[in-house]
């Protein structure tokens, strides 16, 4: 009897930190995911584990097993075979170094910035340095949507450095005085070592961004699997897209979306 009572008490304790919900994906909604399922811990009890690595890791990892849901910082495609949720209006800002004089950049020279014609900064008025051109990985939300959103085709960019996670793209902006950057503008506010390039004219805010004049903007969407049963997925998701949730995300400067339909791209295989 002692035997089978301390093995049972065993497998409990095990149990104990286990997350009810694991969700895996976009490293620039990271800080927005953290924040999400803290809040719901604390007012919910449930326990959410917050895997970062990138939009398509997070879409693999759902797709296989790997997560309940995934976080995805581009738009869904049908090939994704995923139910989407869009949860917040996200901005991709343009950085530099603090030290860096030019005072604001246009679409046109981004894509040129970004293919490589434009290479020094005194074409922009700025100083006689070259331009240190820094990007997300391949597969990266961030990287689609800020390709997408300056006009240029894939495959035709040309990064001296790519990076895997956002706060490591900003580091690497904020040591090197010659480089441009992109990220998610609630990691590039005051104190955080880079500095908000105007894009036509506008820096990113959550006025800018809500009245469109910001021109760099995407959805941030979290997706599970087409007819998720699983209840404490379907609670945590709620939770989000809800009032609380959307209280946490405005909290952290973020347009919240809330409720909203099902965004549907579900895929027939392959």
């Amino acid at each position: 009897m002692r035997g089978w009572m301390l093995a049972f008490c065993l497998l409990v304790m095990a149990g104990c930190g286990r997350p009810q919900v694991v969700v895996a994906g976009s490293s620039c909604m990271g800080r927005m995911m953290t924040a999400l399922a803290e809040g719901y811990s604390h007012i919910q009890g449930g326990q959410v584990e917050v895997q970062l690595g990138g939009t398509e890791l997070g879409l693999l990892s759902l797709q296989e097993g790997g997560c309940d849901l995934a976080s995805c910082s581009r738009e869904p495609k049908w090939s994704d075979r995923v139910e989407a949720y869009p949860l917040a209006t996200d901005a991709i800002a343009v950085v530099v170094h603090p030290s860096n004089p030019v005072s604001g950049v246009s679409l046109a020279a981004l894509r040129d910035i970004y293919t490589g014609r434009i290479t020094n900064w005194s074409e922009l008025g700025g100083l006689a340095l070259p331009i240190v051109v820094v990007g997300r990985e391949a597969g990266s939300g961030t990287r689609t949507a800020f390709e997408e959103g300056i006009g240029l085709q894939e495959g035709t960019v040309r990064h001296a450095q790519e990076h895997n996670e956002t706060g490591i793209l900003r580091t690497a902006v904020s040591l090197c005085p010659g480089a441009i950057g992109y990220l998610s503008f609630d990691y590039a506010g005051e104190g955080t070592g880079v500095k908000m390039l105007p894009v036509e004219g506008v820096l990113p805010g959550e006025e800018t961004v809500s009245r469109g004049q910001y021109p760099l903007t995407r959805r941030f969407y979290l997706c599970c699997r087409p007819g998720e049963k699983a209840e404490p997925v379907k609670q945590f998701l709620a939770f989000c897209r809800g009032e609380e949730g959307a209280r946490i995300i405005r909290s952290l400067g973020i347009i919240a979306k809330g409720g909203g339909a099902v965004c549907s791209a579900i895929g027939s295989g392959g």
